[in-house]
């Protein structure tokens, strides 16, 4: 009996912990998601697809690790030996990244590939599936991956169409993406007026936009916020780090407004325009209730410059205007 007692706890503890686990794991299970962070587009033409140059954004890794991303098929035909040879080489350094590790999660989940990495016989095969669900049967297979995966709502950022405030509400959330009201006040001051971007004259229902004074700018900008408002955005979406910095200097207005009223800006000029744009935005995001996101930290793809994104960049907002809702 002496050499059973030591088990007797041990047993307990298991059967407590098994237990314990399952319930944890079914509630857990059972929690609907809110993806806060989207970019969901409809695939267009299959014939630009490529396994390893277009799925996810592994084909960044691939790219810091030596790859030229030639292509790896040609219209319709795929042949996984030449897509092998162009890539193994490349492959095999990247096997460790976190993007390589949510590529073979996301191929678990959703195709049942259990193996730990890539192997070329598997290639074609997931490549078939893939062309039938993403192009051949794309609402029917979108809609079984956002209730397999139990998602509330993708908080989604159209960011191939800034201005656009139609969405599908059965799947996502509105987002408001300020960047091209902040970038754009560089081309209203030069020109006294926006002709350049389609989206946003389509949303004013104009061939061009006026803006012969620095309040006509912002009038304009506070005409987008409201649209946007009014159609059910959840919050505004900063993703600036990619082209500037995230320091957005306190520019009084006085200053602004000279510097629009100048018949020529230089690229000091125009930063200061922008940074006070910025500011008013932030100012609106709190009159509107919507919280503002913004893109810190490393940023997407390999040509992106990693000090525009720090967060410390950002501590004079954070420091200036305590009412709004900064989500970094």
């Amino acid at each position: 009996m002496k050499k059973l007692l030591p088990l007797i706890p041990i047993i307990i503890l298991t059967a407590c912990n098994d237990s314990t686990y399952n319930k944890l794991k079914t509630y857990l299970d059972s929690i609907e998601i809110v993806d806060a962070h989207e970019h969901q587009q409809v695939p267009s033409d299959s014939s630009g697809f490529y396994f390893f140059n277009t799925i996810g954004y592994f084909p960044a890794d691939l790219y810091s690790a030596g790859a030229t991303f030639a292509f790896d098929q040609h219209g319709r035909s795929f042949n996984a030996d030449s897509v092998w040879d162009i890539y193994e080489k490349f492959y095999n350094f990247s096997r460790t990244t976190s993007y390589h590790e949510q590529l073979m999660n996301t191929l678990r989940i959703l195709y049942g590939y259990n193996k730990p990495y890539l192997e070329k016989e598997d290639l074609e095969p997931l490549y078939r599936r893939m062309i039938i669900n993403d192009y051949r049967n794309y609402p029917a297979w979108f809609d079984e991956v956002f209730h397999k995966l139990k998602i509330k709502t993708m908080v989604v950022d159209q960011y191939w169409n800034l201005f656009n405030p139609d969405i599908d509400t059965n799947y996502f959330s509105l987002v408001c993406n300020i960047n091209a009201c902040v970038y754009l006040v560089g081309e209203a001051a030069s020109n006294k007026k926006i002709t350049s971007d389609e989206n946003l004259l389509k949303l004013m229902n104009r061939e061009a936009v006026s803006a012969k004074s620095l309040d006509d700018y912002i009038t304009i900008v506070d005409s987008v916020l409201s649209i946007f408002k009014t159609r059910g955005a959840v919050c505004l979406k900063n993703t600036l780090a990619y082209s500037r910095t995230l320091y957005f200097e306190d520019v009084p207005y006085d200053t602004a407004e000279g510097i629009y009223r100048k018949t020529h800006q230089d690229a000091a000029d125009i930063k200061m325009l922008e940074d006070f744009v910025m500011h008013h935005i932030i100012k609106q995001s709190i009159r509107l209730n919507l919280p503002m996101q913004i893109h810190t930290g490393y940023l997407a793809g390999n040509n992106g410059r990693l000090d525009n994104g720090q967060p410390m960049k950002l501590l004079n907002v954070l420091m200036k205007y305590p009412e709004a809702r900064f989500i970094l």
